[in-house]
């Protein structure tokens, strides 16, 4: 999940093609919308046509969340001592 407003210069915007999606959890109740990126890159580990979900975070310093089911994909440990995303 990736915040809106870090994408709008690159044109990344809500269209009528796009699927709403509502979720839920411990801060409510959030909405965002489903888009087919090309490609996408998280360190050296690219990902290309995904769907990636886009949101106004409320939420101070975050820009974005990683899914597990990326993590997963590119073999990603986290570090919680040095607070790092490392590579296996």
């Amino acid at each position: 999940m990736i915040s809106q407003d870090e994408v709008d210069e690159i044109g990344i915007q809500v269209s009528m093609d796009d699927e709403i999606i509502t979720s839920y959890g411990i801060g409510g109740k959030e909405h965002s919308f489903s888009k087919r990126i090309e490609e996408i890159q998280v360190g050296d580990f690219i990902l290309k046509d995904v769907y990636i979900d886009f949101t106004s975070f409320k939420y101070h310093n975050i820009n974005g969340l990683l899914g597990l089911d990326i993590l997963t994909e590119g073999k990603f440990a986290i570090d919680l001592k040095e607070f790092k995303l490392l590579r296996s």
